[in-house]
């Protein structure tokens, strides 16, 4: 029965559109069509304004520190670490919590555990960014894994952060401090571990 699926689905043929050639140009004309297309595709970077640039900054620069700090804590762990991509990295984080003998504080191995969630939040919405040149910004909505990791460590500082406006200025702050509430965690987890 395997054998019959597998053949009748190898046969269906895919079928494409055919490819369709321009007019080659004198090299005048390509280089211009060239740079025409080139306009095309940066027009979307072109026309951000100042303040999406610096929130777009701000945001990768966290990102990165995130990044930074978790090759940092898993360098004993993995020494390959460096290399991998940041998923790969947020994957080794949760192998770490697994192997790591809690005994008898069991409870802490929940709290490092929800970390992971807002951190594959954050590098979705940094793959987004970095891959769609449309994309320049998020919204507060975008991040309630973060948000909520944030309003249940540290109210104090969810507080400074909740009335803030724009929305954009709102998600960048929520950002900002679960870098710095990321770092603590990860402080405290390298003391366990030493």
């Amino acid at each position: 029965m395997i054998r019959f699926l597998r053949r009748l689905l190898c046969r269906q043929n895919r079928q494409y559109a055919a490819i369709r050639y321009r007019v080659p140009g004198t090299p005048e004309e390509n280089s211009t069509r060239l740079v025409t297309l080139l306009a095309e595709d940066f027009h979307h970077v072109r026309n951000r304004t100042d303040e999406e640039c610096v929130l777009f900054g701000r945001f990768m620069s966290v990102v990165l520190m995130l990044e930074r700090k978790l090759e940092c804590l898993l360098l004993n762990f993995d020494p390959e670490i460096e290399q991998r991509m940041f998923g790969q990295k947020i994957d080794v984080f949760k192998d770490l919590l697994n192997s790591i003998d809690w005994g008898y504080i069991e409870q802490e191995i929940e709290e490092y555990r929800a970390l992971i969630a807002p951190l594959k939040e954050l590098k979705s919405i940094r793959d987004t960014m970095a891959h769609d040149l449309s994309k320049s910004s998020f919204s507060y909505a975008d991040i309630q894994q973060t948000v909520g990791i944030i309003r249940t460590r540290r109210p104090d500082l969810y507080a400074a952060f909740q009335n803030a406006e724009p929305d954009e200025v709102k998600a960048i702050g929520a950002v900002m401090t679960f870098g710095f509430v990321f770092s603590e965690e990860l402080a405290h987890l390298q003391g366990v571990l030493d």
